[in-house]
């Protein structure tokens, strides 16, 4: 309890009152407090008569003290100040017990232990997991052969790229030379349809449309002699003939050395296959070895792994039993407070207000009045 306001409060066997009954009869009081200083602020001495002109009649306007109430006024004034003490006392005494609650209700762990120099234990050293054993590493493991992958189908390009820059060369200019001429003499070629529009129209070299006078007579003419026409038709369909067969040629030595070459990456293939065989089974042979001796490291590191969870199993369960032991000492300290923060809580809530011998007059006064 803070010591200024130990004055407020009713000692062991003292009477006091509550924060209620206080409050009730500081309010009392406070009502009384308003009549006291409303009847001090009313005082008058004088008696005040008022008359009109050309009567002899007056009337009293206001009345002063009369001698009874006027012997009272002493009495009044003393009575005014003590119920501002009582209520000044009461009042302040509220509110130190409000601080006293609130101080109770925020005592907290740290102003208990400062307050009586309460040892707090430290969790001792603790002992410290041994470092996992290092394991026997397992040899290297023998290395699987790769199986030969089925020969790629030989294509035209494999075959073209085997030819000289020449060669190429020639091949795809015999080949966009026979395709563009093969386009125009072909029966849908713009030359060829050209030619036979030409023989047409020199059997047939004047059509009519419409009827009547609005028939529509067109003459055609040939502009290119056929003679000349045919001697170009002519000469590029030998051209085309020709660059066929070359054409035609080379294709042939493609296909030609396409099989071959596919012969080759075959035979090639089979080779590869046949050492293929011979690898996987010496390295078969050697896996069993490898699987043995992992399986006797794997049966050793097992033991050794073994050994150490059994040290640690020992070391955590006394680490265990060391931090149990600090928990436990350290709940039996916040209990304590808990217990010591609670006391102060029923102690501040329980707090009676003491009424000084000077003012018991009115508080028994005012006491009556709330019955």
């Amino acid at each position: 309890m803070r010591k200024i306001n130990a004055i407020f409060f009713a000692v062991e066997n003292e009477k006091g009152l509550t924060s209620s009954s206080a409050n009730h009869l500081a309010n009392m009081s406070t009502e009384q407090i308003a009549q006291t200083a409303s009847l001090l602020e009313e005082v008058k001495f004088i008696d005040t008569e008022i008359a009109i002109i050309g009567h002899q009649d007056r009337i009293l306007s206001s009345k002063g003290m009369t001698p009874e109430k006027f012997n009272q006024i002493s009495e009044l004034i003393i009575r005014h100040g003590k119920l501002k003490s009582f209520n000044a006392w009461v009042r302040e005494a509220i509110k130190a017990k409000d601080i006293e609650i609130r101080d109770a209700e925020s005592y907290s762990k740290e102003d208990w232990i400062k307050e009586f120099r309460i040892q707090i234990p430290e969790l001792p050293e603790l002992p410290q997991d041994t470092d996992k054993p290092e394991l026997e590493q397992y040899p290297e493991k023998p290395q699987q052969p790769t199986e030969p992958t089925t020969p790629v189908k030989v294509t035209e390009t494999d075959i073209l790229e085997t030819w000289t820059i020449k060669e190429r060369a020639r091949y795809w200019e015999v080949e966009a030379m026979a395709a563009t001429y093969g386009k125009l003499i072909h029966q849908d070629g713009s030359i060829n349809a050209a030619r036979d529009q030409l023989h047409y129209r020199i059997a047939s070299p004047v059509d009519a449309e419409g009827t009547g006078r609005e028939t529509v007579v067109k003459y055609y003419n040939p502009s290119i002699p056929v003679e000349e026409v045919d001697n170009l038709f002519n000469s590029l369909q030998n051209e085309y003939r020709s660059l066929e067969r070359e054409l035609n040629s080379m294709k042939f030595r493609i296909k030609e050395e396409m099989e071959k070459l596919t012969q080759e990456r075959e035979r090639q293939y089979r080779e590869l296959v046949v050492l293929y065989e011979l690898e996987i089974n010496k390295w078969k042979e050697s896996m069993n070895d490898w699987r043995k001796e992992k399986d006797a490291i794997d049966l050793r590191n097992e033991r050794l792994i073994q050994q150490w969870n059994s040290e640690i199993a020992d070391i955590r369960k006394e680490r265990d039993a060391i931090r149990a032991t600090h928990k436990a000492a350290l709940m039996k300290i916040n209990s304590e407070f808990d217990s010591y923060k609670s006391d102060l809580r029923n102690k501040a809530s329980k707090l009676k207000i003491r009424i000084p011998e000077s003012l018991l007059d009115i508080f028994h006064e005012l006491d009556s009045l709330g019955k």
